[in-house]
Formats: structure tokens, sequence, C-alpha cells
């Protein structure tokens, strides 16, 4: 198998794999904007507008 395809072929397993238990538990993700200030009734506002989906 050519290395295209193998590297298109082993990302698409890689998407299509189902598991019963899920091994993520949390995850974390950070953005950055350039030239914001920080406000610190941000974290209480997030989490205001989705409490409901993720307590």
């Amino acid at each position: 198998m050519s290395e295209s395809k193998r590297a298109k072929h082993d990302r698409r397993t890689v998407l299509d794999r189902r598991y019963r238990k899920s091994p993520v538990i949390e995850a974390l993700c950070e953005i950055y904007f350039s030239g914001s200030a920080w406000d610190e009734t941000v974290p209480g506002a997030f989490y205001e507008r989705w409490k409901n989906e993720f307590p």
C-alpha cells in the first residue's frame, strides 16, 4: 500500500473507531485572543450559559 493510501486509511480508521466506554473523562481547551482584556465575570457568564448542558 502506498504511503498516501496508508495515511488516508489510518486517518479513517481512527475517526471511525467507537468505544463502549469513552476513554475521555474531561477535556480542556484554551483560546487566546490578542488584544483582549481579561474580565473576571467571563468564567461566570460562560458557566451560566452552559451549566444545564454540562453540569
